[in-house]
């Protein structure tokens, strides 16, 4: 992710308007492939680089932290749908410091010990989300 820059899913190609988008209807996927890490903040951002992410479905990714997503300071994570990751330790869905993840469906995660987590956050907000059908091994 680079900082500064707001991503939104759910676009048929032919909207004037973020709020003509469905997100529903036109699935946007961000895909790992089971190989990597679908969304990573390689550094944290300033209030006044924040960056949203929304309207996604990030799936299919593997990585010891965060096999989903793995972001911190000033990103917000919204409306998404998170699923099918993997992590071998903290966060196989999402791995998160000081950001917010709201209105999204965490769902189908797999972390592979028993002291891993599905989510892993620290000083961050979730709000709205719905955690089902996650597994450890």
């Amino acid at each position: 992710m680079e900082k500064g820059i707001d991503l939104y899913g759910g676009f048929a190609g032919n909207e004037t308007s973020l709020s003509a988008r469905d997100t529903a209807k036109n699935p946007t996927i961000l895909d790992g492939k089971k190989a990597r890490r679908v969304i990573s903040q390689n550094y944290d951002f300033a209030d006044s680089m924040a960056v949203v992410v929304d309207g996604f479905t990030i799936q299919n990714g593997s990585a010891s932290e965060g096999g989903g997503v793995n972001v911190s300071s000033y990103v917000t994570i919204d409306n998404c749908i998170i699923r099918n990751n993997l992590a071998s330790s903290r966060g196989s869905a999402i791995y998160a410091r000081n950001a917010t993840i709201k209105n999204s469906q965490i769902v189908d995660n797999t972390y592979s010990t028993s002291l891993s987590y599905v989510v892993w956050l620290s000083g961050c907000v979730m709000d709205g989300c719905v955690l089902k059908n996650n597994v450890s091994y």
